[in-house]
């Protein structure tokens, strides 16, 4: 039997301060998906992404990534993540850092691979150097390297091509490729609506932490009548699409 290799079912979240970051957020992605999870800031993208990962609970019917318990030590070593900004340790250089992942995760099989991602990335010169002196772009390259170096069937993502060059774009998504013709499914959390649109095979928006739309990038442009991705998420989340705001500000401008 094949399992999807996430399912998370009647997902929520709420705050100390009253405030609902998700409510009934039902989510499958199946071996080999590649998805995009878009929002306007405050639609729960990240709460959704950190609870996948465990970063925080978040209160869910089922959570399971390929058919185990998403808090058990062998669904976690399931998962890949690429956060954001989470920080990772100033004081080790790069190779310490990659080491130290592969004591936790107690594997050592890899390493081909993590070679030749290294390799792509042009972080072979870097890796001798401490964390905290690296750039942003080589520390989010060298986390992306750690979150997919022990092949994992889930890879999570949240905005992993911000401050990345053209040259690391093309071989991160080319990476992302590589491993859905493995089975490995890919979420990734974004703002880049253009790459959405033209790259990822399904789509879902989220609004004030529900899912508002789910589907292909064409579909969802013909179902809502729209000349693109961006209108879609624009009219989805209540706000008028991009023609609407140009009419409006040109109309304030003239005044």
């Amino acid at each position: 039997m094949t399992h999807p290799r996430l399912l998370a079912l009647d997902c929520s979240k709420r705050y100390r301060s009253g405030t609902r970051g998700l409510s009934g957020v039902d989510l499958e992605v199946g071996p080999g998906e590649l998805v995009a999870l878009l929002g306007p800031n405050g639609s729960g993208k990240s709460t959704l992404v950190h609870g996948l990962v465990g970063i925080h609970e978040i209160d869910a019917d089922l959570l399971e990534v390929d058919g185990l318990t998403h808090s058990s030590i062998q669904a976690k070593q399931q998962i890949g993540f690429v956060p954001d900004e989470l920080p990772i340790p100033s004081s080790l250089t790069g190779v310490e850092y990659l080491e130290h992942l592969d004591r936790l995760r107690g594997r050592r099989d890899h390493r081909p691979w993590r070679n030749a991602i290294v390799e792509r990335l042009a972080l072979t010169t870097h890796l001798d150097k401490f964390i905290g002196e690296m750039s942003h772009g080589t520390k989010k390259k060298l986390q992306i390297v750690g979150a997919v170096a022990h092949r994992p069937s889930m890879i999570v993502m949240d905005e992993p091509f911000r401050g990345l060059d053209p040259h690391a774009v093309v071989v991160i998504r080319a990476l992302v490729d590589a491993m859905r013709e493995t089975g490995s499914a890919v979420l990734v959390a974004t703002h880049d609506v253009l790459a959405a649109e033209h790259w990822f095979e399904r789509i879902v928006l989220l609004d004030h932490g529900r899912i508002v739309a789910d589907g292909r990038p064409a579909q969802l442009i013909a179902e809502t009548d729209a000349a693109s991705l961006e209108d879609v998420m624009l009219r989805l989340t209540g706000v008028s699409d991009t023609a609407s705001i140009h009419a409006d500000l040109t109309a304030a401008l003239s005044t």
